[in-house]
């Protein structure tokens, strides 16, 4: 059981032995983007090429309709794994009311792969283009409210010690706080006031869950633009459909996908209608590598984009799908 934890709930001096250590846990999460980490590549198709360079919008998918089944609930099973694994005092906390809220979260997929025959065949199988943008152009969006970037964690034993720093980890002052200001004039011992500590827990894991992922899509490398759709007039267990309603009437955007329905937002890639900063595309495997090649700059050209000053080129994988 970590000292601080131990601290917050008031517990006796003799518990307060630390079985984990959150030590040397790097940062995962950003509101500016690293200025030593690669360049970021996002795998889509034609429609998506067209709709981020002549439509100047990035259309972020709602995190429950992605292609991992187990995404967002996964972080939930992690934080249940750590309290269980080393703060087990905390299981009066009723995890499976916090892991039923859904959030109105949706998310862009980068990755710092620019050439990936697993990320070709999963995104863009057909046929697609992998778009890697400029810093500048990715911190202009991060300007965006509840926007900001994070980098995927696979490993469990990295996803434990973030668990325990970032969402377990509070300070006696933090809690005591949280009561002050949940219930006004009321000064009760942490220890008798689980309630507000689950609203603290869920809070910080609803930040967290959007980077952690099952170790099997470790290939991906993924980064993430998370946004959050918030409306003061949602209460907790409402719904994801109300939710999202709720949150503005257009802000929530429906498309297709394989005959399915996939809610989306959009972003505005430039306030002032300035040409999107990109840094470079990779033109899929295809049957007509110089003829796709061709078309994506004179797409560029049609812009108003200098397609000497922008990389494009073809991938290196000869992998063929017709």
């Amino acid at each position: 059981m970590s000292v601080r934890t131990a601290r917050t709930l008031g517990l006796p001096q003799s518990d307060m032995q630390p079985s984990f250590s959150p030590q040397n846990v790097p940062p995962f999460s950003f509101g500016q983007v690293p200025e030593e980490i690669p360049p970021l590549f996002h795998y889509t198709d034609a429609g998506g090429l067209l709709g981020m360079i002549g439509g100047k919008k990035l259309w972020l998918t709602n995190i429950h309709y992605q292609n991992d089944s187990k995404e967002y609930s996964y972080a939930f099973d992690m934080l249940r794994k750590v309290i269980n694994k080393y703060e087990s005092h905390l299981s009066h906390i009723n995890l499976d009311s916090i892991s039923k809220i859904m959030g109105p979260v949706f998310t862009f997929s980068l990755s710092e792969v620019r050439d990936s025959l697993s990320q070709w065949r999963g995104y863009c199988p057909d046929g697609g283009y992998a778009i890697s943008f400029t810093n500048a152009q990715l911190n202009e969006l991060l300007k965006e409210d509840n926007l900001f970037l994070g980098r995927c964690i696979y490993e469990e034993e990295e996803q434990e010690r973030i668990i325990m720093r970032d969402v377990i980890g509070f300070t006696p002052e933090e809690l005591f706080q949280a009561i002050k200001n949940h219930r006004p004039g009321v000064r009760r011992p942490a220890s008798m006031d689980f309630s507000i500590l689950s609203t603290l827990i869920s809070n910080r894991i609803f930040r967290i869950a959007p980077f952690l992922k099952h170790k099997s899509f470790r290939d991906e490398k993924e980064w993430r633009l998370v946004k959050s759709i918030i409306s003061a007039n949602a209460t907790p267990f409402q719904l994801l459909s109300d939710v999202m309603v709720l949150a503005h009437p257009k802000a929530v955007k429906i498309r297709s996908r394989k005959n399915l329905l996939i809610p989306y937002t959009e972003v505005k890639l430039n306030k002032d209608d300035a040409l999107v900063g990109l840094q470079e595309i990779v033109v899929g495997p295809t049957p007509h590598s110089y003829f796709a090649l061709e078309a994506c700059k004179v797409l560029l050209r049609t812009e108003g984009y200098q397609p000497s000053v922008i990389s494009v080129s073809n991938s290196e994988i000869p992998y063929v799908n017709w």
